[in-house]
C-alpha cells in the first residue's frame, strides 16, 4: 500500500520559489498548470534535477509513465544516487509494470538513506506487484523492526498476508494498527475490505467497520471553494414537470473499466441501455486503459479518464457534465473515488456490483442488489437504501473466443475420481472453507482439488495451503492438491475448467465472476449461502438458473451436496453439456432484457420521493 504517485524531492537546487509553486500545484491536483510552469523552467535549465523530478511526477499524474521515467532518469543523471530520485524512478517503473527493475531502484535508495522508511515501503510494494508475496511479508517484517508501527509498512504486511490466504491474520494486524492510527484512511479502508474475506466476523461488525471507514473518508473529503453539495436524493425536489421523462444523464465511475471482471458485467448495461432514455458517461479512475476500455468507450456517449483529478476536481467535473445519477462500481477496492462522492456532486448517487458490501457513506443514496443477495430482513446492514433488481442483480457477458466445455474429466479413461476445483482468489480461502473442502476430499476416494490463482506462484504459499489442509485432516494433502498459478490474461482461466468436474465455492466471500465462468464452462458450483451479500452472490446466480439444490445453508449440507453430485456421473455429464446454454438463456445471461430492467430501476429510483420509499418498503424496488 505505497502511494503510487511520485513524490518531489524537498529542497530544490535552483529557482526555489518557482519550483515550490510547482510542488504546490501538483499537491493540489493542478497538474496541467504545473507542467506548463515546469516546461518554461526546463527550457531555461534543462539539467535542473528538481525540475526534472517534478515534471516526472506531473507526467505520472497524467498517465504518461514512459515520459515520467524519462524525466526521473534525467533527474538522476544530474544528481546520481539521490534516494528521492531513485524512489521516483522506481515508481515510474512500477507504473510501467517493470517491478524487478523498480526493486533495484528502491534497494539503492534504501542503501543510500537507511533512516528513511519510504524506500522500504516501496520495496514491499514492488515485491507484491511482482507477486512475490512471501518476500514482501519478510521485507515488511524486517522494516517494521526498524520503523515500528509505521502505518504504510503495517498496511503492506497486511496485504502480503491477505494474498497468501491469511485474511484473518491480516484483519487482526489491521485492527491493532487502526487503534494506533485511527484516522489513517488507508488502514481503515483495508480493514473494512479484508473483513469481507475473514471468517468469524459478524455481519454487524463488518458494517461497523465500513461506517468507520466512511467517517474517516468524509473527514478527508475537501470540497472546492464555494461548493454546495446536492441534498440527499430522498429530499430533493421532484423533476421539473415540463419534461418528467427526459433522458437521464448517468455516469459509471470505476477503476475497472478495462480487462477486469467488473467490465465484463458492466458492458451489457453500457451497450444495451436505451439511448432514448439515457445518456451514458463513464469515468475511468485509473490510468490503465486497454482494449476492453476501448470497447466500452465505443458504447459510451461520454468517456473521461479522471485519474489525474483530485476528489474536489472530479466532483466539479461531474457537476459540469450535468450528471443526474452517478453509479460507482468500485466500493472500497483499488481506484475508488468515494472521496468525490462524499461531496455529493450529483442529485443521485448509487453503488453497484464492484463491491459486495455497503460503502458506509450516507452520501450514497442507493445500493443495487437483489432479494437473494440482500433479503429484506437485512436492510440494516447497509448505509444506503437497497434497490432490488430481481431475479438477479447482475448480467454476465462471456469473454470472446471462449473454448468449448469439453467432457467431464471424471469420464476420461483411467480417471481415478472426481476433480474438484476453485479459481477464486486464494485470499477467499478461509480456514472454515479449508476444513470443509478437506472433509469432502477425505470422503470422496480418488478425488483431487485443483486450485489456480496468481497467489500460488511461490513455493511457500503452496506449502502453506498444503499444511493447512493437512491440519484439517487431509492425510495425503500433497498428492490430492493441485496448486497452480494461472496463465497470462483473463482468458487463460477458462481452459482450466476443462480439468474440473465440480467447482467448490469459497466462503464467507463467495465467487461472482468465477461462478459465472464455471457455469459457462459446464462446471456446476457448490456454494454456501451465508448471512450477507458477499456470502450470497453465488446463491443468487445459481437460483436464477434453477440450481437451488447446489446451494447449501450450512457446512454439513455443503459437504453432502458435493458428495451427492460427485457420485452422480450421469448428472455431471448432463450439466456439462447444458449449463452454458442454460446460463445464457437465463436472467443472468440475457443481456438486452437485463439492460431494460436496469434502466427501469434507474428511472424508478429517479422518481422516488421520501414518502414513496417508505410506502414501497419492504417490497423490492
Amino acid at each position: 500500500m505505497v502511494r503510487r504517485q511520485l513524490r518531489p524531492r524537498a529542497p530544490p537546487m535552483s529557482d526555489p520559489a518557482a519550483l515550490h509553486h510547482c510542488a504546490q500545484l501538483l499537491s493540489a491536483g493542478r497538474h496541467a498548470q504545473a507542467r506548463a510552469v515546469l516546461a518554461r523552467i526546463l527550457a531555461r535549465m534543462p539539467g535542473d534535477p528538481d525540475a526534472n523530478s517534478l515534471m516526472g511526477i506531473a507526467c505520472a499524474a497524467a498517465g504518461e509513465h514512459t515520459q515520467s521515467l524519462y524525466y526521473a532518469d534525467r533527474a538522476l543523471r544530474a544528481a546520481p544516487g539521490d534516494p528521492g530520485f531513485l524512489i521516483n524512478r522506481g515508481h515510474a517503473l512500477i507504473a510501467l509494470r517493470r517491478p524487478d527493475e523498480a526493486l533495484d531502484a528502491y534497494r539503492a535508495a534504501a542503501a543510500a538513506n537507511p533512516a528513511d522508511p519510504d524506500a522500504r515501503i516501496a520495496i514491499t510494494y514492488a515485491l507484491y506487484a511482482a507477486r512475490r508475496f512471501r518476500e514482501a511479508e519478510d521485507e515488511a517484517r524486517a522494516a517494521l523492526a526498524l520503523f515500528p508501527h509505521h502505518p504504510r509498512l503495517v498496511g503492506n504486511l497486511a496485504v502480503a498476508l491477505f494474498h497468501t490466504a491469511r485474511a484473518r491474520e491480516a484483519v487482526a494486524l489491521l485492527r491493532d494498527a487502526c487503534e494506533k492510527h485511527p484516522h489513517d484512511l488507508t488502514l481503515v479502508t483495508a480493514l473494512a475490505q479484508f473483513a469481507n474475506y475473514a471468517g468469524g466476523i459478524s455481519a454487524e461488525e463488518v458494517l461497523q467497520l465500513h461506517l468507520r471507514f466512511a467517517a474517516v473518508q468524509r473527514r478527508a473529503a475537501t470540497p472546492p471553494p464555494g461548493w454546495s453539495p446536492h441534498p440527499p436524493a430522498i429530499l430533493r425536489p421532484p423533476p421539473e414537470p415540463r419534461d418528467p421523462q427526459r433522458p437521464l444523464r448517468i455516469a459509471f465511475l470505476s477503476g475497472d473499466l478495462r480487462s477486469h471482471a467488473c467490465a465484463f458485467f458492466l458492458r451489457p448495461i453500457v451497450e444495451h441501455l436505451d439511448r432514448a432514455r439515457f445518456f451514458v458517461a463513464a469515468y475511468m479512475t485509473l490510468p490503465l486503459e486497454d482494449a476492453e476500455s476501448a470497447r466500452l468507450r465505443a458504447y459510451c456517449d461520454l468517456w473521461r479518464n479522471v485519474a489525474p483529478l483530485s476528489d474536489a476536481a472530479l466532483a466539479e467535473q461531474v457537476r459540469r457534465d450535468s450528471i443526474d445519477i452517478v453509479i460507482e462500481a468500485s466500493g472500497l477496492t483499488s481506484g475508488h473515488r468515494l472521496g468525490a462522492l462524499a461531496l455529493r456532486p450529483a442529485p443521485v448517487a448509487m453503488t453497484y456490483f464492484g463491491y459486495p458490501n455497503t460503502t458506509g457513506l450516507a452520501e450514497i443514496d442507493f445500493r443495487i442488489v437483489d432479494s437473494i443477495t440482500d433479503p429484506h430482513d437485512g436492510d440494516g446492514l447497509a448505509s444506503e437504501r437497497l434497490l432490488r433488481l430481481d431475479p438477479c442483480f447482475l448480467c454476465y457477458r462471456p469473454m470472446d473466443g471462449a473454448p468449448p466445455e469439453g467432457p467431464p474429466p471424471v469420464a476420461a479413461p483411467g480417471a481415478s475420481g472426481v476433480t474438484f476445483g476453485s479459481c477464486n482468489a486464494i485470499a477467499k480461502i478461509d480456514e472454515g472453507a479449508t476444513a470443509v473442502w478437506a472433509a469432502i476430499l477425505a470422503s470422496c476416494p480418488g478425488s483431487r482439488l485443483l486450485l489456480r490463482h496468481h497467489g500460488l506462484f511461490e513455493d511457500r504459499s503452496r506449502e502453506h495451503l498444503r499444511d493447512r489442509f493437512a491440519r484439517a485432516g487431509l492425510a495425503d494433502a500433497g498428492a490430492r492438491l493441485l496448486l497452480e498459478p494461472p496463465g497470462e490474461g483473463a482468458a487463460a482461466v477458462l481452459p482450466t475448467y476443462q480439468r474440473i468436474d465440480i467447482a467448490l465455492d469459497t466462503f464467507p466471500y463467495t465467487g461472482t465472476t468465477t461462478t459465472c465462468e464455471a457455469l459457462f464452462m459446464g462446471v456446476p458450483v457448490i456454494t454456501l449461502e451465508g448471512d450477507r451479500c458477499a456470502a450470497r452472490v453465488s446463491a443468487s446466480i445459481l437460483r436464477a438458473l434453477d440450481l437451488g439444490d447446489l446451494v447449501a445453508r450450512n457446512a454439513g449440507a455443503y459437504i453432502d451436496a458435493a458428495l451427492r453430485l460427485a457420485s452422480d456421473r450421469p448428472r455431471l455429464a448432463s450439466l456439462r453439456s447444458s449449463l452454458r446454454g442454460r446460463l445464457l438463456a437465463s436472467a443472468v445471461g440475457d443481456q438486452r432484457a437485463f439492460a431494460d430492467r436496469f434502466g427501469d430501476l434507474l428511472r424508478r429510483a429517479w422518481s422516488l420521493r421520501a414518502p414513496q420509499i417508505d410506502a414501497d418498503h419492504p417490497p423490492p424496488v
